[in-house]
């Protein structure tokens, strides 16, 4: 595994303010399967982590794990069906409400007299939950992700999910591009960051969600996690 710098500012000065095991990760997160998690994350254990960069306070995964390792975790570590659950819970839902509502908030006050004939995309889509959210008369969203277990869900809801980089380019330019903790997982944020930008109309919004250390969610399990 290979250390890499804040995906914000670049800087390398970062304080590492959870640790996890195997054990604990899958206490606090189901979805994940133990066994497998111990035997992928063998001998990698001192960099399961959440680093905060002490210059621009982004919290973040200081470590960039190898590619078998990814593999190994994602194909066969994760229990879909616990994830979707949790996924897409009410309370869930609620919360990508109120986001929602946010982002048109925010493209009202920059300037937009009508919010209609939008085109969104939803990058790390995942169960589409956010989609389900979105989708509406006058809102045009297409979603991505590499987990094709994940995005079969959208799909059979009758969301439209691009197979690949380049067909999501296609789908350009945009009005809202929206990833939901999803950047702190990113190998190379850079090209992602372009990506956004050339899908992107000239006044187009970029979203992003990052975990939030004072979020009851951390405050309730960080005593476990450190």
């Amino acid at each position: 595994m290979k250390q890499r710098s804040c995906p914000v500012c670049d800087s390398y000065d970062a304080e590492i303010i959870m640790n996890f095991t195997p054990e604990l990760l899958t206490s606090v997160n189901p979805t994940y399967n133990l066994n497998v998690l111990k035997d992928a994350l063998e001998g990698k254990e001192n960099h399961i982590t959440y680093s905060r960069c002490r210059k621009c306070k982004m919290i973040y995964c200081e470590y960039i794990w190898d590619d078998e390792t990814l593999r190994r975790v994602y194909d066969k570590g994760i229990d879909h069906h616990q994830s979707k659950l949790k996924t897409l819970s009410i309370e869930k839902r609620i919360s990508l409400i109120r986001l929602w509502i946010n982002i048109l908030r925010v493209l009202k006050l920059g300037g937009r007299k009508k919010l209609g004939n939008l085109k969104v995309v939803d990058f790390g889509c995942g169960w589409g939950d956010f989609m389900d959210v979105v989708n509406g008369y006058g809102i045009d969203v297409i979603g991505f992700d590499g987990d094709s277990k994940k995005t079969a869900l959208p799909i059979k809801r009758g969301h439209r999910i691009a197979e690949s980089i380049e067909g999501l380019k296609e789908y350009g330019p945009v009005d809202v591009f929206v990833m939901i903790s999803v950047l702190e997982h990113l190998q190379d944020i850079d090209f992602f960051m372009k990506l956004a930008r050339e899908l992107l109309k000239e006044n187009g919004l970029l979203i992003f969600t990052v975990m939030d250390y004072r979020s009851g969610y951390i405050q309730k399990n960080v005593k476990r996690l450190i």
